[in-house]
């Protein structure tokens, strides 16, 4: 059981490893950014204070999934599984972020088509760029002949 201060809970002995990564996370994507704990706060539109952004990435406080939601929403470019070390991809370049829009803006047919064009620009040796199981989730388009 947590003990509660000021109704945040404090980080017990067994999870402070854990909170100390998550805050030095936390610091290491602010800091990439040239932001100051208070930019950052600012970006949260205030719902997270200086103090307390300070405390998680000091470890002293256990984020919560809801400012884990805040901060990678201030932060743009991770997520909160990210922030919680519980996805261990590096948050996405600007230009990643817009082939994953772009490709989310695509019809099924242009993703098929895309997709295609990816696969036969593979040598055999390359690894997969997409997974068969996320392969099938994407339908195949007939050709349309005269009917």
């Amino acid at each position: 059981m947590s003990r509660q201060y000021w109704s945040h809970p404090i980080v017990e002995p067994e999870f402070a490893k854990l909170s100390e990564r998550i805050g030095t996370r936390l610091r290491a994507e602010r800091q990439r950014r040239g932001w100051s704990l208070r930019d950052l706060s600012m970006r949260t539109d205030g719902q997270l204070s200086k103090s307390r952004i300070s405390n998680y990435e000091q470890g002293i406080r256990r984020m919560s999934l809801e400012a884990a939601s805040q901060l990678a929403s201030a932060l743009e470019s991770v997520t909160p599984a990210w922030l919680l070390l519980l996805d261990e991809f590096e948050p996405l370049l600007e230009e990643e972020r817009g082939l994953i829009e772009g490709f989310r803006a695509m019809d099924k047919a242009r993703r098929r088509q895309l997709l295609d064009l990816l696969d036969g620009s593979r040598t055999p040796e390359d690894p997969p760029i997409i997974s068969h199981e996320a392969r099938k989730l994407i339908p195949r388009q007939e050709p349309q002949g005269p009917h």
